[in-house]
């Protein structure tokens, strides 16, 4: 989400780790065999997008890693949930898209399902890995491995660039920083899926195995399912992991949805089956069914609000995000959702009020505080009552998310003090400006520069506040220009004129969304 940062980056934009039960189960492979442009692991695997748990277009790495769009975050009642927009990792997709529903059993238990949306390009590679240790595929038959090759090929050894024939010839000296190709020539022991839609993949980890993980990826129309190992690094890490590939491709543009089940455990798995649901109208939402003992959970994930999404057990609801637990006899124990009015089963309706939704007025960025007008006027019940929740700020260019720490105000005009993180994101110097071009100079480069865009230019005093469009080298450019001459005055006469990068600026979204649940 947050992009890539520096020389250690990786082309991993959306990828997830997962720690569970004192261990790492999704891992990062960590730090590269070495650091420097003459090792081509580093480049072909360490950095490569199919190293990590995220999707590969067109058997190429990311093209960028300019991070995120958070278009939902909620959390309550034990779901939480978090939906994500990439900026084009990919020139050719359009959409490039992870929400992930956590869902808690226990104080200790919980699981997640990983909706992954992606279209464009011609083959989509869902790529997950889970801990080294013990790997069991349960009630697939497989292919046997392959002895030749790796996955890009039986033709291919191990490690061999294949795909790039510059950085591949037997004489090049080079550096290897540019290498875009797919990584494939890393993963070994290949085996297909022949049989079994109700699979699961199951890893014990090394250090301890008693906990593990499970994954099952639900079935899709013309989806391959791939199991193979590869070394943690080339050279320096020869531990093997197994991966664990969900594989699509067609002859024109490809839209996908990955749906799969994460199940951290100790000592015994605790899901028993998983169902992919009908969902009327057929869009993009997604709906599952997990069995888990006697109860049993139903959750719906749209991307949108507004649109009343049916399931064929009676359920409906207009809202992005919904949760049911049934017991052993088909009665309701817990429900929750989020965004829209209403949560109907059958008969029983769950109802909330609509999203406070408005523009920001005045910030104050030493302490956190922001002023809002509202498109419709709260209740002081409604005000207190999102105190905790989670504040959404966004434009055009940037979001971000803040817990609200407090409220005041009379339910139309609101001040809102938040917490979770400071609203300013950068101190710069500033050396010129060029009123002409609407450029500010400062005598550094700012590392992750792609991230400002979107966020506020202020005075040191923190007067005004300057959409940022765009920083390259030493250069902000910025969307106006008004007042621009404010960023020359040193407003406290200490001999360097300096500027705020601030998260948000006056003009900007303010959004909470509703969130109501209820145990029976």
């Amino acid at each position: 989400y947050y992009g890539v940062r520096g020389g250690h980056g990786h082309f991993d934009q959306l990828n997830i780790e997962l720690f569970a039960h004192g261990q790492k189960l999704l891992p990062d492979l960590g730090y590269p065999d070495f650091m420097n442009a003459f090792v081509p692991g580093i480049f072909t695997w360490s950095k490569n997008t199919i190293s990590h748990c995220t999707v590969v277009v067109d058997a190429t790495r990311q093209l960028n890693n300019n991070g995120g769009h958070v278009e939902h975050f909620d959390t309550g009642a034990g779901v939480h949930h978090v939906d994500i927009v990439a900026h084009k990792p990919y020139p050719q997709t359009s959409l490039y898209r992870r929400s992930l529903v956590l869902v808690e059993v226990d104080d200790d238990t919980a699981y997640i399902v990983d909706i992954f949306r992606v279209r464009g390009g011609k083959q989509h590679d869902y790529s997950l890995h889970g801990p080294p240790g013990k790997f069991t595929m349960h009630g697939a038959k497989l292919t046997p491995p392959q002895t030749k090759g790796t996955l890009a090929g039986e033709n291919v050894p191990l490690g061999y660039i294949y795909d790039d024939p510059i950085l591949g010839a037997p004489n090049y000296k080079g550096g290897y920083s540019g290498y875009k190709g797919s990584g494939f020539q890393h993963l070994f022991n290949v085996q297909r899926v022949l049989r079994g839609d109700a699979w699961v993949a199951e890893w014990r980890h090394a250090n301890d195995e008693d906990v593990g993980v499970r994954i099952r990826i639900l079935p899709q129309p013309n989806q391959e399912i791939i199991l193979a190992d590869a070394r943690i690094s080339p050279i320096k890490q020869p531990t093997l992991l197994k991966y664990l590939i969900a594989r699509r491709h067609s002859n024109g543009e490809l839209q996908s949805t990955f749906v799969s089940v994460i199940e951290p455990f100790k000592d015994a798995p605790f899901i028993d089956a998983v169902e992919q649901l009908k969902v009327d109208p057929d869009d993009d939402a997604v709906a599952v069914q997990v069995k888990r003992g006697e109860f049993t959970d139903i959750v719906l994930q749209a991307t949108r609000d507004g649109t009343m999404h049916h399931l064929p057990n009676g359920i409906a609801t207009d809202g992005h995000l919904a949760v049911v637990t049934f017991d052993a006899n088909g009665k309701i124990t817990h429900a929750i959702f989020a965004g829209g009015s209403i949560l109907r089963i059958g008969r029983w309706k769950l109802k909330q009020k609509p999203k406070v939704h408005g523009r920001i007025v005045a910030v104050d960025p030493p302490k956190c505080r922001i002023t809002v007008d509202l498109e419709r006027k709260l209740s002081q019940g409604e005000v207190q009552s999102l105190i905790g929740r989670t504040a959404f700020i966004r434009n055009e260019w940037h979001s971000c998310c803040y817990t609200i720490a407090s409220i005041d105000g009379d339910g139309k005009r609101i001040t809102v003090t938040l917490s979770g993180a400071d609203m300013r994101t950068g101190l710069v110097k500033v050396t010129s400006i060029n009123e002409a071009e609407r450029t500010v100079h400062i005598p550094n480069t700012l590392v992750a520069h792609a991230i400002y865009r979107g966020m506020r230019l202020m005075t040191e005093d923190y007067r005004g506040g300057w959409m940022v469009d765009s920083i390259s080298g030493g250069v902000i450019h910025l969307r106006t220009i008004s007042g621009i001459k404010r960023l020359l005055k040193d407003a406290n006469a200490d001999g360097v004129t300096e500027a705020w990068l601030v998260d948000m600026g006056i003009g900007d979204e303010f959004i909470v969304e509703p969130m109501q649940s209820s145990s029976l």
